[in-house]
C-alpha cells in the first residue's frame, strides 16, 4: 500500500506548515475557533471568524438552529458578525480581519448547528466558512452538542495496553509465521489475546486498545471491507465475543480502534458506486471523475474517503460503532479524526453515548496543539503525539 510512513504525514515538512499558515489565514475561516471550547448549558457561545488573502470582504453573518436541523433551512436564525480591526499577517503577507459573534446560552441536551459566510465586496458573493481538503473535511456545517457531559471517570485513571493483533500472539498450538516482508501476516490472533489477559492484567493494566478486527486485505486492518465481520486471519466472531466476556470477567475494559474516515475500495458499497452510476451508494463518496477520480485517504486509492455529511453514509458508519458497543466494547480510539468532519463527530458521540453513557471516546488528530483543544467537548481527548515525543 502506498502510505506515507510517517505518522506527522506532510506536516513535518516547513513547506506544507507554510501553506498551511497561508491557506488558514485567507479566504473565509472558522476552523472550530470559539469561546468556550465546549459550552455548558446556560453558558453564552462566541464563534471567531477570519477572512483575509487577495479578496476583500464587507460582511459576515451566522445561521444557526437549535434543534438539530440544517442552518441553511428558512427556519434558521441569522446574526451578523461584529468585524475586528484588521491586521497583518507577516507568514501569509498579508491582513487578516477577525469577526465574532455571540450566541445566546441555550439549554441542557441542545444539538446547535451554524454555518458562517462572509460576502465579497468586489462581487458581493456569499462564501461560506471552511471549505474541504483533500485530506480533511473542516465542515461546512459545524455543530456543537450542549449539555454537561465530561469525559467517563473510569478513563481518567485507565492504564492502557495496546495490541496490535497480528503481532501479538497466535495462541497455543500455532507458530508464528515467516512473511518475508514487515507488510506480511505474522499470524496473531484474538484467541492469542484472550490467552494472555492474566499476563496483560498482571502489569497492571486494566484497558485493552484493540487494532481493527474487520475483514481486511492488510496486515494492520486499517481499511476494512466489512465493519461487522472479524477478519478470518484474526479468528472469528464468536472467538471475539469470548475475549470480551473473559476481559470482562476480569474487570478489563476494551477499546476498538475505528476508522470512520475511509475504508478498503474492496468494501460492497464503493465497488457497487464504481460499477453502476445510479447506485444509491454514488453519493456515499466524492468524486471528481466518475469512476476511477475520487476523494480518498491522502493520496491512497485503496482507501476512499467515505462521505459522512451524507445521512445514509452517516447512519450507517454511526450504527457500525454502536454495533460494537452493544457487543461489549468500552470506547474508541478514533483514526484520523480530523477527516470527517466536526458535525458528524457530535453525531457519532451522541449516539454512541446513548447506547453506552460512560463510553470513552478519543481522537487520532496529527495536528497542531491549537487545533487539538478545539475538538473539546467533541471528544473526551485527543492523541498528541508531538507532547509524547
Amino acid at each position: 500500500m502506498d502510505m506515507i510512513d510517517n505518522i506527522f504525514g506532510t506536516n513535518i515538512e516547513p513547506e506544507t506548515r507554510q501553506a498551511r499558515h497561508r491557506a488558514s489565514h485567507s479566504g473565509v475561516r472558522h476552523l472550530m475557533r470559539r469561546e468556550p471550547l465546549d459550552p455548558l448549558p446556560g453558558q453564552p457561545i462566541t464563534l471567531h471568524l477570519t477572512t483575509g488573502g487577495t479578496v476583500p470582504y464587507d460582511a459576515a453573518v451566522c445561521r444557526y438552529t437549535t434543534d438539530g436541523s440544517d442552518p441553511n433551512s428558512p427556519a434558521a436564525t441569522v446574526l451578523e458578525l461584529e468585524p475586528g480591526p484588521a491586521e497583518w499577517d507577516d507568514p501569509g503577507w498579508g491582513f487578516v480581519r477577525g469577526w465574532t459573534v455571540d450566541l445566546p446560552p441555550q439549554p441542557a441536551q441542545t444539538l446547535l448547528r451554524y454555518r458562517l459566510s462572509a460576502r465579497r465586496a468586489d462581487t458581493g458573493a456569499w462564501e461560506a466558512a471552511d471549505p474541504s481538503t483533500e485530506a480533511e473535511n473542516n465542515g461546512l456545517t459545524n455543530a456543537l452538542w450542549v449539555d454537561d457531559d465530561p469525559p467517563p471517570a473510569w478513563a481518567r485513571e485507565a492504564l492502557v495496553y495496546h495490541i496490535f493483533l497480528d503481532r501479538f500472539n497466535p495462541g497455543a498450538g500455532r507458530a508464528w509465521q515467516q512473511p518475508s516482508s514487515l507488510s506480511g501476516f505474522f499470524g496473531g490472533a484474538l484467541r492469542g489475546v484472550t490467552e494472555k489477559l492474566d499476563y496483560i492484567q498482571s502489569l497492571g493494566f486494566d484497558t485493552l486498545w484493540l487494532s481493527p478486527f474487520f475483514k481486511s486485505n492488510s496486515h494492520h486492518g486499517y481499511n476494512a471491507s466489512d465493519y461487522y465481520t472479524v477478519e478470518p486471519r484474526l479468528g472469528t466472531n464468536d472467538e471475539l465475543k469470548e475475549l470480551v466476556h473473559q476481559a470482562h470477567q476480569r474487570g478489563l475494559r476494551l477499546v476498538l480502534d475505528f476508522v470512520a474516515n475511509h475504508w478498503s475500495k474492496e468494501h460492497p458499497t464503493f465497488q457497487e458506486a464504481q460499477r453502476d452510476p445510479a447506485s444509491p451508494y454514488r453519493d456515499w463518496y466524492t468524486w471528481k471523475h466518475w469512476p476511477d477520480d475520487y476523494g480518498m485517504y491522502f493520496h491512497v486509492k485503496e482507501l476512499p474517503r467515505v462521505n459522512l455529511d451524507h445521512p445514509p453514509a452517516r447512519v450507517y458508519m454511526i450504527e457500525a460503532a454502536r454495533h460494537w458497543l452493544r457487543e461489549g466494547f468500552d470506547g474508541f480510539r478514533l483514526d484520523h479524526a480530523n477527516g470527517p468532519s466536526p458535525d458528524f463527530w457530535v453525531d457519532f458521540r451522541r449516539a454512541c453515548r446513548e447506547v453506552k453513557p460512560d463510553c470513552w471516546i478519543f481522537a487520532e488528530i496529527i495536528h497542531t496543539p491549537e487545533k487539538l483543544r478545539r475538538y473539546a467537548g467533541i471528544f473526551d481527548g485527543t492523541l498528541d503525539f508531538i507532547l509524547a515525543r
